[in-house]
């Protein structure tokens, strides 16, 4: 579930960057939150046949001077708040702050999106890739689940690892556009030491000058320690919470929707939406803790306020 909240919070904060329209150069791409399509009209696209610009506004027009990509300062920050699973598998639900900006140069940027950071490092409007930082909350006896909450506790972790996208613009309209992403990360504190790729496809397309709406799909492999780590029940737990003894294995653990819409007010304010599902699938979708205690669907929902700059 942590993996389609970070797609869906890259799909969100992306869309708020290119939903606002502006005279400034449009930031060059999205950041993720990990996996998810990418809203925005890149620098240098081209729009309706013609030359390249150094802006291109929501509808895909060009409105500057032909000319390559402009190396300036730009950027976004978004604030407002998200409901979500309390832990993977968790049918209960928290409020959780949504916090995220990025600043452009070029084609470059740096992001924050929620508990994920990013940089691209590749000089090109249609291809990004880069590092990436990740936080993941652990599980504890602080949650709600009082079964749950006798399993052993798990602690916070952070992964690393890399994430590559690639968009294809103007497919049938100005303005719209394809986006195919991939992240791989690994945990480099002990927490569950193991890995996580996710891959995801999604479409967005201006309705108006202000108005923006997308969607996206995702799936996520989980390595063999993360299941064990999150899904699995062994002896030692089976006896603290009363859950039978369950093993889970590497593969497939999710499929994932989730739609989005943002609205601009003026070149600067807008206001933002989403709502996400997925369902676990594979060895974590037959665990005992998403069985017995928790829900195979997982959804969130969420909006906030943003301001480009």
């Amino acid at each position: 579930m942590k993996s389609l909240v970070f797609g869906i919070l890259t799909l969100l904060m992306a869309a708020s960057a290119a939903a606002q329209p502006s005279l400034r150069p449009r930031p060059p791409r999205e950041y993720q939150i990990a996996q998810g399509p990418v809203a925005t009209a890149p620098l240098n696209e081209r729009a309706n046949g013609g030359p390249n610009c150094t802006d291109i506004s929501v509808t895909g027009q060009c409105i500057r001077a032909a000319g390559s990509a402009a190396k300036q300062w730009s950027g976004f920050a978004a604030v407002g708040a998200f409901a979500v699973p309390e832990f993977d598998g968790s049918k209960d639900h928290q409020v959780v702050p949504l916090l995220a900006g990025q600043a452009n140069y070029g084609n470059y940027y740096a992001a924050m999106r929620g508990l994920e950071a990013s940089a691209n490092i590749i000089d090109s409007p249609t291809f990004n890739l880069g590092p990436v930082l990740r936080f993941r909350f652990g599980r504890d006896d602080g949650i709600d689940n009082t079964t749950l909450a006798r399993l052993r506790p798990i602690n916070d972790a952070l992964e690393a690892g890399l994430f590559a996208s690639y968009r294809i613009p103007n497919v049938y309209k100005p303005g719209d556009g394809y986006e195919l992403r991939t992240t791989l990360v690994q945990d480099i504190t002990g927490s569950h030491d193991g890995f996580l790729w996710s891959a995801s496809l999604g479409y967005d397309v201006p309705l108006s000058q202000k108005l923006r709406l997308g969607g996206g799909v995702s799936t996520s492999y989980a390595s063999g320690h993360y299941m064990q780590s999150y899904f699995s029940i062994d002896a030692d737990n089976s006896l603290r919470s009363g859950l039978p003894v369950y093993e889970a294995k590497a593969g497939f653990n999710d499929v994932g929707a989730s739609l989005r819409a943002n609205y601009a007010f003026n070149q600067r304010w807008g206001v933002i939406g989403i709502v996400g599902a997925s369902r676990f699938i594979g060895d974590a979708a037959d665990s005992p803790i998403v069985t017995q205690e928790g829900s195979d669907y997982q959804v969130i929902g969420g909006a906030g306020v943003s301001y480009r700059f």
